[in-house]
């Protein structure tokens, strides 16, 4: 029924690190499967959370976006822009029409001051002109091309003695 195998110590020493080490070899198996599936799990939902991140945060954007539109209404701006683009063309060529007009203006009057005084020189008390007639013409006109000098300046002083000079001129007219 039993049989009993005698053994050495050495013997017996060699079969228990035997059995020591098919347990350990089972041990170590069982640890690594569990490491890897917990591994996998780990991994599968960190990819699942990034792709669902990604999502969510378009779908964010894009709300935003939606959002800022109509409170904004931005595509209004964008037409109210290119209106007031083409507006400001348009007023930056009839300034300067105004300010072509302007020195033609100025050259009219230089040529009828030197013809006023040419008549004069030539038959005294013969026309008659209305020296204030062509005072107000005269400051008419400089008041025009301070006008213009001043839609076209650059910095404040002269903007400042422009608009004084103006000032003054209208102040002069009135009286």
């Amino acid at each position: 029924m039993f049989t009993i195998v005698l053994m050495s110590n050495s013997d017996l020493f060699d079969k228990l690190y035997q059995e020591i080490n098919r347990q350990n070899t089972f041990y170590f198996w069982v640890v690594g499967i569990v490491v890897s599936v917990a591994i996998a799990i780990a991994a599968f939902f960190g990819i699942l959370q990034w792709r669902l991140s990604d999502k969510q945060i378009q779908k964010m954007k894009n709300e935003t976006r939606q959002e800022l539109e109509e409170l904004y209404q931005f595509s209004n701006m964008r037409d109210k822009i290119n209106e007031i683009k083409g507006d400001l063309a348009s007023i930056k060529q009839e300034v300067e029409k105004l300010g072509n007009d302007n020195n033609a203006n100025k050259q009219n009057i230089n040529s009828l001051l030197k013809t006023e005084n040419d008549i004069e020189s030539i038959t005294p008390g013969k026309i008659s002109i209305d020296p204030t007639e062509i005072h107000f013409s005269l400051e008419k006109t400089l008041l025009e091309s301070d006008i213009i000098s001043l839609m076209h300046a650059d910095n404040d002083d002269e903007i400042k003695r422009l608009s004084d000079g103006i000032k003054d001129k209208m102040a002069d007219c009135k009286k």
